[in-house]
C-alpha cells in the first residue's frame, strides 16, 4: 500500500494533483534553443566564423571536420596562392602507420605536397581545450616526432585553433605563415 505524505492534500483526486518534476524551472529561458558553443540558435546566431568554413555537417575527403579545421579547408581551397586541389596538392587526415584502423596508427589534420617537392608538409589543428591539458602535450609531442621519423615527412607544423578562430584576417596571416614554413609560437 502506498504511503502518503503529511503535506499530500488527500482531498483531491490523483489526477487532479499538479504533477511536477524533481528540477525546478527556470525563468527567463529564450524559446529557441542554445548551441554548444554558447551561440543562440535562431535568426541572430550567425556565427561569422563560419562565413568562410567549408559547411557544417558535410564531409570533405569523406571525413567531417572541426570549425577550425574547416576554416582551413576553406583557405586552401579559395584564398591560397597558388590554388591548391585535394588529393593532388593536399589531403585532409592522412593516416600513417594504419591510421584509425591499426591501434597505435596516426593521422595528422593536413598534408601539404607542393610546399617543398617530394615531401610533405603536415599541419596539425589543435583546440585550445583538448590540447591544453599537460598529459596531452606530451602525447601531441610523441605524436609529432613519430611523424617526423617518416623520411618523406619534412616537418610537423602547429596552428593553434585560437589563432585560425580570432578573426579572418589572422587565419589568412596563421596559414600563409604555414606556407611559408614557419610555426606561431
Amino acid at each position: 500500500m502506498r504511503r502518503r505524505s503529511i503535506t499530500t492534500d488527500i482531498t483531491r483526486p490523483p489526477r487532479e494533483r499538479p504533477v511536477t518534476t524533481g528540477l525546478p524551472r527556470m525563468g527567463g529561458i529564450p524559446d529557441f534553443p542554445k548551441t554548444p558553443r554558447g551561440v543562440y540558435a535562431g535568426d541572430r546566431a550567425v556565427d561569422w566564423r563560419e562565413r568562410q568554413a567549408w559547411p557544417k555537417g558535410t564531409r570533405f575527403m569523406e571525413k567531417l571536420a572541426s570549425l577550425p579545421e574547416r576554416r582551413v579547408i576553406w583557405w586552401l581551397l579559395y584564398q591560397a596562392e597558388p590554388k591548391l586541389e585535394p588529393y593532388r596538392d593536399f589531403e585532409f587526415q592522412p593516416e600513417f602507420l594504419g591510421g584509425r584502423v591499426v591501434h597505435g596508427g596516426l593521422v595528422s589534420d593536413f598534408a601539404i605536397y607542393n610546399i617543398i617537392p617530394g615531401q610533405i608538409v603536415l599541419w596539425e589543428v589543435e583546440g585550445a581545450t583538448w590540447h591544453a591539458a599537460g598529459w596531452r602535450l606530451l602525447r601531441d609531442e610523441a605524436r609529432r616526432v613519430k611523424l617526423m621519423a617518416f623520411p618523406e615527412v619534412f616537418t610537423v607544423l602547429r596552428l593553434k585553433e585560437i589563432d585560425i578562430n580570432r578573426s579572418d584576417e589572422d587565419r589568412n596571416q596563421v596559414c600563409e605563415d604555414a606556407m611559408r614554413l614557419i610555426e606561431r609560437g
